[in-house]
C-alpha cells in the first residue's frame, strides 16, 4: 500500500494524470471549468452516444438549461435514437455547463443508457457542425485495417517530480502485445479491438500505486493515448512472526523513512498466512520497519499487536534502519512481535428524545492520548457496533441534527459492552 499526504507538486501531478485519463472517455473543452482539452476524435467516437443534432428548443433555468435536438444523423450509438433527444444539462461553464444556441447544429457527443438518460457537458468533444466536419468524416470513413493505434506515454514519479522515461515496456494483459517506450516516454501498440489492461515488464519499475492503466478501443478506427505512470521499484521484504515463532497473518507492516521529514508516504503490506510481507515502491534512502507504528495510530484494532520496530524492539531508538536503493530489494528484514491486545466490541443503540431508535447518526470512539479513532453511523434500526483496544479509555460520541447536537459516554474498554445512548 503507497498512500498518504502528499506534497503539492505531486497532487497537482496527480490531478493532471487523473484528467489525462479521463479524457481517454471524456475528453473536452476546457471552459472555466478543470477538464481537459478535447483529445482526438477516435478515442472518444466510439465511446460515446454521438448524433449530429439541430437545436429546436432551449429551455432556461437556474442553472440548467433542457435543450432539445432533432436528430439529423446518428454517429455512433448502441441503442437506436428517436427523431428527437431532450437533454438537460448544465449551463455554466465554471462547473463543466454547455450551452447550445437554438436553430444551431451541433455534433453532441453524449453519454448514457437510453435515449432518455443521455447527458452532456463541457468536457466532452461536443461542438458546432461545420461543412466536412472531421467527427463525420471519421464515423463515415471506411476501416481497412483490422487493429486500432494505441499511442501511450511512459511516465516515471520520483518524489515530487515526474518526467517521460525511456526503456518502459508495456503490454496488453492476456496478449503477446508489447511495445518499449523511446527517449520520450512514447509508445505505440497496435490491438484488437477491444477492452485492455496494460502491465509493466521491467523487474524494477512498478505501475505507480498499482493502479490500473485501462483502455477501451471499440473499433479498428478507434484510437487510445494512455499514460503509464511508473515508479522505481524499491522493494522490502521479511516476515513477522509471534514470540513462539508462529506466523502472524494479517498484519500491516510498515516502512517509513528516518528522517521524520520526509516520509510522504504511506509505504506498508500486510503480511500472508505464512507471515511474509512485501512492501513495494520503497524510493531510495535510510528507512525503518515496523508494525503499530505511530505515526499512523499506533495499536489499535486494526492493528492490535504493540508497537514494534525491526529487529523487534519497542523502542524507536533502538531500531535498525535499513539502507534502500532506487530499484531493488532488500530482504529478510523478519522480526517478531509480542501478543496483541484483546479487541472488544462496543455496541448499542441511539435514541431520540422520544425514545425512537435514529438511523444514519454519526457514532466516534476517540482514546484518550491516541492520534486516531473509530467511526461509523447507525443502521436502519439506530444500532452501531465498533471494536476498540481493551483497557482504553475512551469517548463513545453520537451526533445529529443541524445545528448538531452530541451525547457521549465515557469508560474504560475492559470486555464487549453495550452502549445505548440517547440524544437530548
Amino acid at each position: 500500500m503507497r498512500s498518504r499526504l502528499v506534497p503539492a507538486v505531486i497532487v497537482a501531478v496527480t490531478i493532471a494524470f487523473v484528467f489525462s485519463i479521463l479524457s481517454l472517455t471524456h475528453p473536452g473543452r476546457a471552459e472555466a471549468c478543470s477538464c481537459q482539452g478535447p483529445g482526438p476524435a477516435c478515442a472518444e467516437l466510439f465511446l460515446s452516444t454521438v448524433f449530429v443534432g439541430k437545436v429546436t428548443k432551449v429551455v432556461s433555468n437556474r442553472g440548467s438549461d433542457t435543450t432539445t435536438f432533432e436528430v439529423v444523423e446518428t454517429l455512433n450509438s448502441t441503442f437506436p435514437l428517436p427523431k428527437t433527444v431532450t437533454i438537460t444539462h448544465g449551463n455554466d461553464g465554471n462547473v463543466c455547463g454547455i450551452a447550445f444556441t437554438q436553430g444551431k447544429t451541433y455534433v453532441v457527443y453524449s453519454g448514457g443508457t437510453s435515449a432518455t438518460t443521455l447527458g452532456v457537458g463541457a468536457c466532452t468533444n461536443t461542438h458546432r457542425y461545420s461543412k466536412d466536419d472531421p467527427d463525420v468524416k471519421l464515423a463515415h470513413a471506411k476501416v481497412t485495417r483490422t487493429t486500432a493505434l494505441v499511442e501511450g506515454r511512459a511516465v516515471v514519479s520520483q518524489g515530487s517530480d515526474s518526467k517521460p522515461l525511456a526503456g518502459v515496456e508495456v503490454r496488453a494483459v492476456g496478449t503477446k502485445i508489447s511495445a518499449r517506450s523511446n527517449a520520450a516516454g512514447a509508445f505505440t501498440l497496435e490491438v484488437p479491438p477491444g477492452a485492455y489492461t496494460l502491465e509493466v515488464l521491467n523487474q524494477d519499475l512498478r505501475i505507480w500505486q498499482d493502479r490500473k492503466v485501462q483502455f477501451n478501443v471499440p473499433s479498428p478506427a478507434a484510437c487510445a493515448h494512455p499514460i503509464v505512470m511508473v515508479s522505481y521499484d524499491g522493494r522490502v521484504e521479511g516476515t513477522v512472526t509471534d514470540t513462539a515463532g508462529a506466523p502472524v497473518v494479517g498484519l500491516e507492516v510498515h516502512a517509513i523513512a528516518k528522517r521524520e521529514g520526509d516520509r510522504h508516504w504511506r509505504l506498508s503490506a500486510k503480511t500472508d498466512a505464512t507471515g511474509h510481507y512485501l512492501i513495494h515502491e520503497v524510493p531510495a534512502g535510510t528507512f525503518l520497519v515496523g508494525v503499530s507504528l505511530p505515526d499512523y495510530g499506533g495499536t489499535s484494532p486494526q492493528s492490535p499487536h504493540p508497537t514494534t520496530y525491526y529487529p523487534g524492539t519497542p523502542s524507536l531508538a533502538k531500531a535498525k534502519a535499513l539502507a534502500t536503493k532506487q530499484a531493488g530489494l532488500v530482504g529478510s528484514i523478519d522480526f517478531k512481535v509480542p501478543a496483541p491486545t484483546k479487541v472488544v466490541t462496543l455496541s448499542g443503540t441511539v435514541r431520540g428524545k422520544s425514545g425512537a431508535p435514529l438511523p444514519g447518526v454519526g457514532v466516534t470512539i476517540i482514546p484518550a492520548g491516541r492520534n486516531r479513532s473509530t467511526g461509523g453511523s447507525t443502521d436502519a434500526k439506530g444500532s452501531y457496533s465498533m471494536q476498540e483496544l481493551a483497557g482504553e479509555d475512551v469517548v463513545i460520541r453520537a451526533c445529529a441534527g443541524s445545528p448538531q447536537v452530541c451525547v457521549e459516554d465515557k469508560r474504560k474498554t475492559t470486555t464487549d459492552a453495550v452502549i445505548d445512548l440517547q440524544l437530548p
